[in-house]
């Protein structure tokens, strides 16, 4: 090539113009393959030889074939990987848009991933099965979202008061806070208490440093209970065995209760409207994929069913409307 900068002229079309004229040994039959006129590929070509700065074809008189030269044969084995690659690509871009391969890498913590996940994910896959899901469990308090925000994750339940900056979210579904109490507990036959009923009890909590664990014991302390706590675990099917044992009781959010956990405590309803708002939350800084998209838009709906279902059995959650921040 005489000039490398006239690399930068080049043009697909070119390509495919020698792809079709070496094809068809024809001016005329490569544009009628392309869909131009005769002169528009005679165009073409001779900016392709512009650019690589030699001959490309040989063109036949009369009846005489197109051929092409030595420099035209080596162009055209470039330009068919080239034209190949395109191709496949255009392919995997409308696969992904139709939903027939990608993958999701979806972030959760314990209880979401206990009770709504599973719920989701099977729904997604009964629809989108070529798209490959990943799911990674919460590892330390707070850390989904900054992998969201990274890049590590590309959506992930998370509590709404963690969705900072570079982050987008919608709100799925509003999980009310009930009471465990042991097995023939004072509480244990009521269907609704207050916590300023729990006055006095000991109580089995969740880590130190867990959000859910810190917001049940400040609404207890605010509704006036004096109590002590003897025990906590950060594990959601623990803490309901240790309650379920008489070591204490626990105010904690619905989701975190498995209701037919063997040996799981007695669950009672709290006056009090003590809730989490849970969300999902994807990177304000990237265009979402439409495995994303679809993921989302299934999760709204799946846990929009569920809230309804346990409205009308536990009366612990609820679904709320889609917001983005």
């Amino acid at each position: 090539m005489t000039n490398t900068h006239e690399l930068w002229n080049l043009d697909v079309r070119h390509l495919a113009a020698l792809a079709a004229i070496a094809e068809t040994r024809s001016f005329s039959r490569a544009a009628d393959v392309l869909g131009y006129g005769q002169s528009a590929v005679s165009q073409q070509l001779a900016a392709l030889e512009r650019v690589v700065g030699q001959r490309l074809v040989d063109r036949g008189s009369g009846p005489r074939p197109v051929t092409l030269t030595a420099a035209g044969a080596t162009v055209l084995e470039h330009a068919r990987w080239i034209l190949d690659r395109l191709e496949l690509a255009q392919s995997e871009l409308t696969a992904l848009q139709e939903g027939t391969v990608g993958s999701l890498r979806v972030g959760t913590f314990q209880s979401a991933g206990a009770r709504l996940l599973p719920r989701v994910v099977a729904a997604y896959h009964r629809r989108w099965p070529d798209i490959s899901v990943s799911i990674h469990n919460e590892g330390r308090e707070g850390e989904l979202p900054d992998l969201v925000r990274e890049g590590a994750l590309d959506v992930a339940f998370v509590e709404a008061s963690t969705v900072g900056d570079g982050l987008l979210s919608v709100e799925v579904m509003v999980d009310r806070f009930v009471a465990l109490v042991p097995p023939g507990h004072r509480l244990a036959t009521r269907r609704s208490i207050s916590l300023s009923e729990l006055d006095g009890e000991e109580f089995v909590d969740g880590s130190i440093n867990d959000a859910c664990a810190a917001k049940g014991e400040d609404a207890l302390r605010e509704a006036g209970v004096r109590g002590r706590t003897v025990m906590r675990s950060p594990d959601n099917p623990t803490r309901q065995r240790l309650v379920h044992a008489g070591l204490g009781c626990a105010v904690q959010p619905g989701l975190t209760v498995e209701p037919g956990l063997p040996e799981g405590g007695v669950i009672v309803q709290l006056k009090e409207d003590l809730h989490r708002v849970i969300s999902l939350t994807w990177s304000a800084e990237r265009t979402p994929s439409f495995a994303l998209e679809r993921f989302i838009e299934t999760a709204q709906s799946e846990l929009a069913a569920l809230a309804s279902v346990r409205l009308t059995t536990e009366r612990v959650a609820a679904p709320v409307g889609a917001r983005r921040r």
